[in-house]
């Protein structure tokens, strides 16, 4: 359950002109980007709680968020943050 100000921040977010945050979904990978999405979750998930069979909710958001931002290539600004170096070790 998301607090209700939370919600209202992240709306007034999106519906800022340009928007102050972008949501990106799944639904907008290629064929292939998929396949390379669930490869790169295969190797990330042992090292985490997910399970993909239960597809459990424990990092399973920390697994897919990972994963995709590798196969769409985005960069973090600071190469010494953990979202980097766990991309770098895995990728």
């Amino acid at each position: 359950m998301v607090l209700q100000p939370i919600q209202q921040y992240v709306k007034f977010l999106l519906d800022k002109i340009p928007p102050g945050i972008l949501v990106h979904k799944d639904s907008t990978l290629t064929a292939v980007e998929k396949v390379l999405c669930d490869t790169i979750e295969s190797k990330i998930y042992p090292y985490t709680h997910y399970e993909p069979i239960i597809d459990n909710k424990d990092d399973r958001g920390e697994v897919k968020s990972l994963a995709f931002i590798a196969v769409k290539g985005y960069n973090p600004e600071h190469k010494g943050n953990n979202c980097y170096n766990i991309l770098t070790a895995f990728c």
